[in-house]
């Protein structure tokens, strides 16, 4: 079973919509119908990444994205991956504490081992953006530190997946000028 789910979600990554929904749909549904016991950390994975991918089609699936992913870290706490997405779910809720917890437990260089080291980045972009939520001033320098020390390692097309740093700082920007 988790051969046939990995291999449609491998297909599902590299499809267009509507053609990778419906993939990820079928990830969601072989899940559901696994009957492993007891049920493998990488099944559940892969079918709260495929719910989270479908979020944009079907909004409702975000908390059976979110129920997903804390499964595959209950069975097994080191998921780099579904911790990385369960800490993207709470960010995007605006649960902050919640989302840097998940950021913490995924260490600053888990994902340059399998030559992903634009997740790393975005994992440290995503403390930092959490930090300044929260209002953790004092452990900015530090963050912003490893941040530019993953993107010295990262090349030019990593950068493509910071979207949450600049739009922070545009918004306090915003908030800065809005003052009387």
């Amino acid at each position: 079973m988790l051969d046939e789910i990995r291999r449609i979600a491998s297909e599902a990554e590299i499809a267009t919509a509507p053609a990778c929904h419906a993939l990820w749909r079928r990830v969601v549904a072989l899940a559901e119908a696994d009957t492993s016991s007891p049920p493998s950390a990488e099944v559940t994975y892969l079918a709260g990444y495929g719910l989270y991918c479908l979020v944009d089609v079907e909004p409702l699936v975000l908390e059976q994205a979110e129920r997903w992913l804390k499964r595959a870290v209950a069975l097994r706490p080191d998921h780099r991956f579904a911790q990385l997405y369960l800490a993207h779910i709470a960010f995007d809720d605006g649960r902050f504490e919640e989302a840097l917890v998940l950021l913490n437990s995924v260490p600053s260089d888990a994902f340059a081992a399998i030559d992903q080291r634009w997740r790393d980045l975005k994992v440290q972009e995503l403390r930092i953006c959490c930090l300044v939520q929260l209002s953790r001033l004092e452990a900015l320098g530090t963050a912003f530190e490893r941040y530019l020390s993953i993107a010295r390692e990262c090349d030019e097309m990593d950068f493509a997946t910071v979207h949450e740093l600049p739009a922070l700082i545009a918004s306090l920007v915003r908030r800065k000028d809005e003052r009387p």
